[in-house]
């Protein structure tokens, strides 16, 4: 599934409803609300979870209240690892080149869950500067392997911990060092 296609298009779609819905009508789920305030409303709570993605905020109530941060349930967590995998490590320009250097798996050890991963690097012309890329493969032998339990998986993908072991050839492991590295988006 690309998930960044379905927000643009039920984003649109919300836009066109409410470009279209008579100002003084409520919205029959939340009657206290016009097309306005519920388009006000989802606006502002994606520029809030836009504005912690961007700093990096692990957990936005937890941080500032000195709290550990808690554990991710398993399938969120396979979610979080599915999105970094799928949406934002694989940008690609359309006027870029890419070049596969490696595929590397990464083992969910508390659930049963793998995902293969293909590194590589992407550049406007083939004398330009590289930077990194991961896209899901669908086949390779992994030539790494990073294992953790699905939810410190799922931090380390999105830079936020190093509770993994990473295992395998020097090459392969450079490769998706660069990667996560790079940071998301």
């Amino acid at each position: 599934m690309d998930r960044a296609a379905v927000i643009a298009v039920e984003s649109q779609r919300l836009a066109d409803a409410c470009a279209r819905a008579d100002p003084g009508t409520r919205c029959p789920t939340c009657p206290d609300w016009t097309p306005a305030d519920l388009l006000w409303h989802l606006v502002n709570v994606h520029l809030f979870w836009g504005e912690i993605v961007r700093r990096r905020i692990i957990d936005a109530a937890e941080l500032p209240a000195g709290v550990g941060v808690s554990a991710l349930e398993s399938g969120v967590a396979e979610g979080v690892v599915d999105h970094a995998v799928d949406v934002m490590w694989g940008w690609l320009p359309g006027d870029a080149s890419y070049r596969a250097e490696a595929v590397v798996e990464f083992v969910a050890a508390d659930v049963d869950r793998r995902w293969l991963v293909e590194c590589g690097s992407w550049a406007k012309d083939s004398d330009g500067e590289r930077f990194p890329r991961a896209v899901r493969a669908s086949t390779g032998t992994p030539a790494a392997t990073v294992t953790a339990e699905v939810d410190d998986l799922a931090r380390w993908a999105w830079t936020r911990g190093e509770t993994v072991a990473i295992t395998g050839d020097e090459s392969a492991i450079a490769a998706l060092t660069e990667v996560v590295g790079a940071g998301i988006g």
